[in-house]
Parts: structure tokens; sequence; C-alpha cells
């Protein structure tokens, strides 16, 4: 294991990057933090990252492209957050109860967020809330965290227990 690997604590879901990133997002209720706006989130989890403390799998990387040029500056000067994995029996195991997975790339990619972070022992990082009445046709990725003994936390919480 490499000295960056001791460090991994978080996986985090592409839509938490962009729901605090997309103004069009905020506007429907969704977080919204510029990075000019609140330097001191995004250089601690710029610094997170550094440290090999927060990870996102690679094949995940795609969705961000849709996001403007700041973010995407961003994410080039963190390179290291991108991460290729051999999860395949985690994500199998997902997919096998989810089939919706395997029917649309946006849903599949919660689904190797969760599965990257069963694999390495990680805790999601998700913008999503867990809901009541869950769905297998829409799966909310903190009750599939629950199902498959994932940890996770909602941008808040990861905040809380950041110290922020």
């Amino acid at each position: 294991m490499s000295q960056k690997g001791l460090y991994e604590e978080y996986c985090i879901d592409t839509c938490s990057i962009l729901d605090f990133w997309r103004v069009e997002r905020a506007k429907v209720g969704v977080y919204h933090i510029k990075v000019k706006s609140f330097r001191i989130l995004w250089d601690h989890l710029a610094a997170a990252v550094e440290n090999g403390k927060i990870l996102l799998p690679e094949c995940v990387a795609k969705e961000i492209t849709i996001a403007d040029d700041e973010l995407l500056k961003w994410l080039s000067a963190h390179g290291g957050l991108f991460v290729n994995d051999d999860c395949f029996n985690e994500l199998k195991q997902i997919v096998d109860v989810y089939d919706i997975y395997t029917k649309d790339r946006s849903s599949l990619s919660d689904a190797l967020v969760i599965a990257t972070a069963k694999h390495r022992g990680l805790t999601v990082i998700t913008s999503e809330n867990h809901v009541q009445n869950h769905s297998k046709f829409n799966p909310r990725i903190p009750n599939v965290c629950d199902e498959f003994s994932v940890k996770w936390l909602n941008l808040p919480d990861f905040f809380a227990k950041e110290g922020l």
C-alpha cells in the first residue's frame, strides 16, 4: 500500500462537487458554495484531496466534464482525487440488487462510488439524504450505503466532522 493510501478516508460523490459549484442547481434548493465566497471549505477540500484523504473513482470523472472552466481548472490541479480501482465484486453485489444502475451511466457512477468505498473501507460523502421510502428504481446513495454496510456522510455532516 502506498503512503498516500494509508490516509484515505472518504470517497466523494460527483454530485457533492457539482452541487457546491453549479449555480443553476443552487436555485432549486441544492447547496452552492463558490470557491471565492467560501475559500476555507474549498481549501480544506483541496488539502484533503492532496493528502490522499478524499478520492473519486476515475471513471466517474467524466461526469464532471459538464462543469464550468473554473471547476475543471480546480479538478485538473487536484488530479490525485481520481483513482482506478478493482471493485468489481462490490459493484456486482450492488447492481445485482439495483439493476437500475446498469441502465443509466450517471446512476452507475453512484454505484461505483459506493463500491469503491466498500472495497477500500471508506466513508461516502454525498449531497443526498437518507429517505424513508427507498426505491429500487430510484435508489438514494445513503440508503444503498446502509444496505451494504458502507458509512456515509452528507455534506454538512462531513464539514462538521472535519471541524469546519
